[in-house]
């Protein structure tokens, strides 16, 4: 998936996607039956962190559609590059209500 101009993995149901180990970028969104909203950007050296204890994730489910919470991931061992694509896209990705708050 295209997101800012880099490739990401295609949207996992959050649940699913958490218990993948590997440094990355992510993007948390939502979907409702027409288009897909981007909640929080975020970067990690370790996704198998479990996300329903980050700091945000009130604000997730506060922004929710009906069709649920979903991450996509760009997988990137760096942490300076991490954090370089993590500050794009909070620069450039609309919505965001989440790293906002």
């Amino acid at each position: 998936m295209n997101i800012g101009g880099y490739n990401f993995a295609d949207p996992q149901k959050i649940g699913v996607a958490d218990n993948i180990e590997r440094a990355a970028v992510y993007v948390v969104m939502t979907h409702n039956s027409v288009s897909w909203f981007y909640l929080y950007v975020g970067q990690t050296k370790d996704l198998a962190e479990r996300f329903e204890n980050h700091e945000k994730w009130n604000c997730w489910l506060k922004y929710q559609k009906s069709g649920g919470l979903y991450i996509s991931y760009l997988r990137e061992p760096d942490e300076d590059k991490r954090f370089r694509i993590e500050t794009d896209l909070r620069d450039r990705l609309p919505g965001l209500q989440c790293n906002k708050q």
